[in-house]
């Protein structure tokens, strides 16, 4: 697999005049994000995604055929050289698959080698970076589901209710969530979107008539921008605490 240079992309109908700039970054579990972080431009802020498809943001290394493995490790190394060329970018958010195994070297755990991971990873981000906003992976769907739902609808049967699956099958541990959590620093904060995906016990397939998943685990570019307005609300409340990156 050939290493190529870090994939650049601007949100749509940025700013003429930015405040400050922000940048999505993580795999294709950040990059479902996208449609609903654009809303961002409302704060004045001017939006890129340096997001790789299998390659989460961190230092430890994740479980893949040796290709896309190496092919991670040189994103990692780009990704913080890019953020130091453009000091302008001061929240960076990031996002992965919670369902990814790590290599775990001896006498450590899956846990703690994610956590560390994550921890090095962002510890290595420059000082420009004021603030890292961890976005909460999205529950996840059964391979089943888009079949369920066509059946639900051929049989005139709300496809939400008959075709949902339990929370705590859909609802996976994150660690970068963890290792946010475990940080308890100013820098690093979650945003958690999963009460837009699930009830207490269960997370529908469709909601407001919306298909949530295109497939077992990533989103429907039209659910996300549904979730454009309750985004930015939680990246408002964030916002508001920070004395160092204005709001237009």
């Amino acid at each position: 697999l050939a290493l190529r240079p870090l994939h650049v992309c601007g949100f749509r109908d940025p700013p003429e005049d930015p405040v400050a700039g922000v940048a999505l970054i993580g795999d294709s579990h950040a990059s479902h994000w996208r449609a609903a972080l654009e809303s961002v431009s409302a704060l004045g802020w001017r939006g890129v995604s340096l997001a790789r498809t299998g390659c989460p943001l961190t230092r430890a290394r994740r479980v893949l055929d040796r290709g896309l493995a190496r092919a991670c490790r040189r994103w990692n190394q780009q990704v913080p050289r890019y953020l130091r060329a453009h000091p302008e970018i001061k929240v960076v958010f990031v996002s992965q698959n919670a369902g990814a195994r790590v290599h775990v070297p001896a006498g450590s755990t899956q846990d703690r080698a994610q956590v560390s991971g994550y921890h090095r990873a962002w510890k290595g981000l420059p000082d420009s970076v004021e603030h890292i906003v961890v976005i909460r992976d999205t529950p996840r769907n059964t391979a089943n589901s888009g079949e369920c739902v066509e059946r639900a609808l051929r049989a005139r049967r709300p496809p939400g209710t008959s075709c949902a699956v339990p929370r705590s099958y859909a609802v996976q541990r994150d660690h970068a969530v963890m290792a946010a959590n475990r940080l308890r620093s100013k820098r690093v904060q979650v945003i958690d979107m999963t009460r837009f995906f699930c009830s207490p016990r269960l997370c529908p397939p469709v909601i407001g008539g919306v298909l949530v998943h295109k497939d077992t685990d990533h989103i429907t570019t039209q659910y996300a921008t549904s979730l454009r307005p309750y985004l930015l609300r939680h990246i408002r409340r964030l916002a508001s605490g920070w004395t160092d990156v204005p709001t237009g």
